[in-house]
């Protein structure tokens, strides 16, 4: 699909198996969409390299493993600032997407990408991202939970949205069922400017080569905090959501081990195979 002549790059920081292998199905069948995908070799496990060599070696034409610039970070969410540097292609879109992307609602990357292009006053856009702290605020206060009091806070490191591993059980069920029950629409909200110049995760965000050939450089260690605070503080810009483009987010690591301990992970990863087929030809074996 053309926007306006547009090369759709999507990158991820990579990489841990266990999420690669949902998400490798989403972005296969998005391959209308999406010209190439770049995995950034962002870890030392010989286990997670190898299979990132494999999708690449089965999809050479569409993965394409982008090893690190420097050596890799003993602290690996260091080093993925380092890899901006390799985005910067004129008139080029890129979606930036976390490993843990365990769900892509069918259409959301492209209205993400025509979001961006519609919208270039923001630094970066994001999606609308379940077990996002601010997006789950925004969910909220639109009706998608009914608690008794408020629970989630405007604040990307809520103690609750953000902090708290059984919550994050709860975000992850309650969508679960809005899933089944085709309630998605409950999630949807128009377009967001975080005019606030707040912190924002970055789990699933779009931003063009132009605006990173001019920023990258400025992007060190902490690449949320510069993308979403630094950055835009200093160019008088801000961060925006794009509240049509729906995906899932796993686990914060203050979540993680919580969640390994349900069976959410396996409901995901059976919702990636309902999504393509069981037979479907994009299918990649473990």
């Amino acid at each position: 699909m053309s926007f306006s002549k547009k090369k759709i790059i999507s990158v991820t920081p990579a990489g841990r198996k266990r999420y690669l292998k949902i998400l490798s199905k989403y972005l296969l069948a998005n391959r209308h969409i999406i010209d190439e995908h770049h995995w950034w070799v962002n870890t030392s496990d010989p286990e997670d390299k190898r299979y990132i060599e494999q999708l690449c070696q089965q999809y050479p034409e569409f993965f394409k493993a982008i090893p690190c610039p420097r050596p890799v970070h003993k602290d690996v969410f260091k080093s993925i600032a380092y890899f901006f540097e390799g985005c910067t292609e004129p008139d080029t879109i890129y979606v930036r997407i976390d490993d843990d992307v365990v769900w892509i609602e069918n259409g959301a990357i492209e209205k993400l990408v025509k979001c961006r292009i519609e919208n270039p006053e923001p630094t970066i856009i994001g999606a609308n991202i379940v077990n996002n702290a601010i997006c789950s605020h925004l969910h909220e206060r639109f009706g998608v939970y009914s608690f008794k009091r408020q629970m989630v806070n405007y604040d990307c490191l809520c103690r609750i949205g953000w902090a708290n591993p059984k919550f994050a059980e709860i975000i992850h069920s309650t969508f679960l069922h809005h899933y089944n029950h085709g309630n998605l629409h409950k999630y949807k909200f128009p377009y967001w400017i975080i005019w606030e110049k707040a912190r924002f995760s970055i789990n699933c965000i779009c931003f063009t080569g132009e605006d990173m050939a001019r920023i990258y450089d400025k992007i060190v260690d902490d690449e949320e905090h510069n993308l979403t605070v630094t950055i835009p503080k200093k160019e008088n810009r801000y961060v925006a959501i794009c509240g049509e483009a729906l995906v899932s987010h796993f686990a914060f690591y203050t979540q993680r081990e919580h969640l390994d301990s349900t069976d959410i992970l396996q409901k995901y990863e059976a919702l990636a195979d309902e999504y393509l087929g069981l037979n479907s030809k994009d299918l990649i074996s473990a």
